[in-house]
C-alpha cells in the first residue's frame, strides 16, 4: 500500500451527454430560454470546520509580516480580503468556489476529466525503456546550442555528443583551471559544477574558443565532461515543436516554483537574454523527438496523458454537462484562434465574505510539494500485479480525478522555513461566510446537478467538501448551506438524480448512486485516519516503484462504506421535512426567548438572585447550607466567590436532573459570560422549575 494525501476518483468510461443539445451541441443560449428553464439566484453559507487558507492575490508591502521573498518575488501570506474604512473584510473568492463546484460535478454527471495532452519524463537508469530509448542510443545523441528566435525555440546542431568528450585532465589544461580536477571520482550534480565557476557563461570559454558543459556523475557520464564549439545563430537551426518544447519545459519545471537547480542557477537568465544554452537530443524523422540538459536526460513517456483516457473522451466534440454549464474555450488542437470554438458559462458566484471579524492563526509554513504526475505507481490504473504500467506502455490508461481526502484533524506541526517551504496565515475554524449562485437559463435536471455538487447530494451532514491550499495537511475541510425553497430543491436534484440513474442502466454501468466513481468520491469526502494520508518521503515513494507496489482505490484502502441517501426514493425529501420542522420548531422557541428578553430582571439584580435562591432551597436540603461557596450565593455574597470556584457553588446540586439541564447556563452567568437571549432562557427554566 502506499500512503499519500491524495488518491484518485477512476474516469468513467462513457461519458454522459445531455441529450437536450446531445445533436447541436453549440445550440445553448444566453437569449433564448429553454421551455423548462430556470433563472434566479441562491444564497448559501460555507462554515469551516478545519484551519482554511486562500492566498490573497496582492502584497501588502507595509509590513514584513504579511509577506515573505521566494526568486525575487514577493509572496503575501495573508488570506483574500478586501479593505472597508480600513477594515479587512476576509472572502472566499468567487473563482475559487466556482473550481471547487465544477471538480465535484464533473464526476458526479460523468463529465470528461480536464486534461492538457502532455508528456511526462523520467530518468530511471535502472528501467529497461530507459536503456533501450537512450542509454543505449549513445551513438545516436547529437550536441547542440537552444536559443530562442521571434518565439520560436531552435536548437543548432553540432554533432555526436561522444566527439565533444573530454577529460577531466585535459578540461583543467583549456581552461588553465585545476579546479574541475576536484570532479575526478567524485559526485558533483551539475549545479555545484557550474557553481565553481559562479554560474557565468564566459567563465567556461576556454583559451581555444570553446565552452565546458557540466552534467552528472552518473554511469555514461562518469568522470567526463564535454567541450562544445561557441555557438552562433544558423538559419539553418532546427525548429523545436510545440510538443517537444514544452515536455521540456515540464520536465524542468520551468516557470514553477520546483524549478530546475541547473537552470535557474546557470541557464534561465542566459536563454531569457537571448543566449545559448548547450543541449543534449534525439533526432526522428520529423526532427528533434526530445532534448534535455545532460546526456542522460530526463526522456518524455513515448505516450501523451491524452492518450492516457482511452474511449473516456471518444466524443470530444459533443458537450458534456460540465461544459454546457460552466461554459468553456478550445481550439481543438489547432493553433489557429480563429477556429475556436467557446461557449459562455450560465452560473455565477459572488465571492463569499467572512461573517463577524475573523483573525488570522499566524503564521504557518508547510512543504507543499508532492510526487509529480510522472510517478506511475499512482497516476496510472495498474492492472498487473508483477509489473507496473508506465506510460511507455501502449494501453496504459490515468488513475482518473485526482483528490485530496478529508483530514479528521489539521496538522499543526512548525516546519523550518527554506526554499522549498510555503507560509502563510490561516484563518482558524469555525468562521462562517456568506455567498450567492446565480443562474441564468438552466434546465431543471442542470440546477439540480449544482445543487446536488454544493450539498454533497443532500447529505450533508457526513461530508466535507475541501478548498483552498494546505490541503494534504487537514487544511481547507467545509460545508455548505443552501438558502432555497425546499420544494424547488428537492425537485431539481431529484430530476438530476433520476436521469442520471436511468442513464446508467441503459448504458449497463448499474445504479449511479452505486458507481465506482460516487463512491470513491465520497470516500474521499468522509473524515479519514489522518496516518493514511501522510507523505512517506520520496526515498519511500521510490522503494515502493521499486518493489511494484500500486495505489489502491481509496474506499478500500480507508474501508470507508458510503451508503448515500437517495431523492427518488424519498428518503432524503423527509429527511428535509424533518429538519425544516425542526429549524421550525427552534425558531419559533427562540422567538419567545426574544421576546422574554425583555422582560427578564438583570443579571445582578435581586429578583434574579431571588429566583436561584429559591431553586436552591427548592432543591437542596438545608444540612447543605454550611457549604462555603453556597451559601455566598445564598446571601447575595456571588462577587466574593473566586471564579476557578463558582463550579463549586453548585457542585451539590451535581445529582439533580433540574441542575444537569441548566448548568452550562448557571455558569455562565455566574461567569458574567451570558447573552441575554441565554439569560432569558435560564429565567425561564428557573421560574419553571420552581412553580
Amino acid at each position: 500500500m502506499i500512503n499519500a494525501p491524495y488518491n484518485f476518483v477512476p474516469l468513467n468510461e462513457d461519458v454522459f451527454y445531455p441529450d437536450k443539445w446531445s445533436e447541436e451541441n453549440h445550440k445553448i443560449s444566453q437569449d433564448i430560454p429553454f421551455s423548462d428553464h430556470a433563472s434566479g439566484s441562491v444564497k448559501f453559507k460555507i462554515k469551516s470546520f478545519s484551519p482554511l487558507f486562500i492566498r490573497n492575490h496582492e502584497v501588502d508591502e507595509s509590513d514584513n509580516m504579511y509577506f515573505y521573498e521566494r526568486n525575487n518575488k514577493k509572496i503575501s501570506t495573508e488570506f483574500c480580503y478586501h479593505l472597508e474604512k480600513g477594515i479587512k473584510t476576509y472572502y472566499i473568492p468567487s473563482t475559487s468556489i466556482k473550481g471547487m463546484t465544477r471538480s465535484v460535478l464533473e464526476i458526479m454527471s460523468f463529465s470528461r476529466i480536464l486534461t492538457q495532452d502532455k508528456k511526462f519524463s523520467y530518468r530511471d537508469i535502472k528501467n529497461n525503456n530507459y536503456k533501450n530509448r537512450l542509454m543505449n542510443r549513445q551513438k545516436d545523441i547529437q550536441c547542440g546550442w537552444l536559443y530562442s528566435e521571434n518565439n520560436n525555440w531552435k536548437i543548432i546542431e553540432l554533432g555526436g555528443a561522444k566527439q565533444f568528450k573530454i577529460e577531466h585532465d585535459e578540461l583543467s589544461k583549456v581552461l588553465q583551471d585545476n579546479a574541475v580536477l576536484d570532479f575526478k571520482g567524485k559526485r558533483f550534480t551539475p549545479e555545484q559544477k557550474y557553481n565553481k565557476y559562479n554560474n557565468k557563461f564566459e567563465n567556461l570559454i576556454t583559451t581555444s574558443g570553446n565552452v565546458a558543459v557540466f552534467t552528472g556523475t552518473v554511469n555514461l557520464e562518469e568522470d567526463k565532461e564535454y567541450m562544445f564549439p561557441l555557438p552562433e545563430k544558423s538559419a539553418n537551426a532546427l525548429v523545436v515543436d510545440k510538443m517537444a518544447k514544452q515536455t521540456f519545459i515540464d520536465a524542468y519545471y520551468i516557470g514553477q516554483p520546483e524549478v530546475s537547480k541547473v537552470w535557474k542557477s546557470m541557464w534561465e537568465n542566459e536563454f531569457n537574454q537571448g543566449g545559448f544554452v548547450p543541449v543534449f537530443y534525439l533526432k526522428d524523422n520529423a526532427g528533434i523527438e526530445h532534448f534535455g540538459l545532460s546526456l542522460l536526460y530526463k526522456l518524455p513517456y513515448e505516450n501523451s496523458v491524452y492518450q492516457g483516457i482511452g474511449k473516456h473522451d471518444k466524443n470530444n466534440e459533443m458537450l458534456d454537462m460540465a461544459e454546457s454549464i460552466f461554459g468553456f474555450s478550445r481550439n481543438n488542437n489547432d493553433d489557429n484562434e480563429k477556429n475556436a470554438v467557446s461557449l459562455k458559462g450560465r452560473v455565477s458566484f459572488s465571492h463569499s465574505r467572512a461573517t463577524g471579524n475573523p483573525k488570522p492563526m499566524g503564521k504557518v509554513t508547510k512543504i507543499l510539494s508532492s510526487p509529480k504526475a510522472g510517478y506511475y505507481p499512482t497516476y496510472l490504473e495498474q492492472t498487473n500485479k508483477y509489473k507496473l504500467e508506465t506510460m511507455d506502455t501502449e494501453k496504459f490508461k490515468v488513475s482518473g480525478w485526482k483528490r485530496y481526502p478529508v483530514h479528521q484533524s489539521s496538522n499543526q506541526t512548525i516546519v523550518k522555513d527554506g526554499n522549498t517551504t510555503t507560509s502563510f496565515n490561516p484563518l482558524p475554524a469555525d468562521i462562517e461566510f456568506e455567498g450567492v449562485m446565480r443562474f441564468h437559463n438552466l434546465r431543471k435536471f442542470e440546477l439540480g446537478a449544482l445543487l446536488s455538487a454544493l450539498s454533497m447530494h443532500g447529505n450533508n451532514e457526513d461530508y466535507f467538501h475541501s478548498i483552498g491550499m494546505a490541503k494534504p495537511y487537514g487544511y481547507g475541510k467545509i460545508k455548505i448551506e443552501i438558502n432555497m425553497d425546499n420544494t424547488l430543491y428537492v425537485d431539481a436534484v431529484k430530476e438530476f438524480e433520476s436521469k442520471m440513474e436511468n442513464w446508467c442502466k441503459e448504458e449497463n454501468l448499474g445504479s449511479w448512486l452505486q458507481s465506482e466513481q460516487i463512491v470513491e468520491l465520497f470516500s474521499m469526502m468522509k473524515e479519514a485516519n489522518d496516518t493514511r494520508l501522510d507523505y512517506i518521503g520520496f526515498k519511500e515513494y521510490g522503494n515502493k516503484k521499486n518493489n511494484n507496489v500500486a495505489r489502491e482505490r481509496y474506499s478500500k484502502m480507508s474501508k470507508s462504506s458510503v451508503v448515500l441517501d437517495s431523492f427518488c426514493d424519498g428518503s432524503i425529501e423527509k429527511k428535509i421535512e424533518k429538519a425544516a420542522a425542526e429549524k421550525k420548531r427552534k425558531r419559533k422557541k427562540e422567538k419567545e426567548l426574544e421576546e422574554r428578553v425583555h422582560s427578564t430582571p438583570e443579571r445582578n439584580s435581586n429578583e434574579f438572585k431571588d429566583i436561584i435562591k429559591k431553586y436552591v432551597m427548592k432543591t437542596v436540603s438545608p444540612k447543605y447550607y454550611q457549604y462555603g461557596d453556597l451559601k455566598k450565593v445564598l446571601e447575595y455574597k456571588e462577587e466574593d466567590i473566586i471564579s476557578t470556584d463558582i463550579y463549586n457553588a453548585y457542585m451539590e446540586l451535581a445529582d439533580s436532573k433540574s441542575f444537569k439541564v441548566i448548568e452550562s447556563l448557571l455558569i455562565k452567568r455566574e461567569k458574567n459570560q451570558a447573552t441575554d437571549l441565554e439569560l432569558a432562557e435560564l429565567y425561564e427554566k428557573l421560574t419553571n422549575f420552581t412553580k
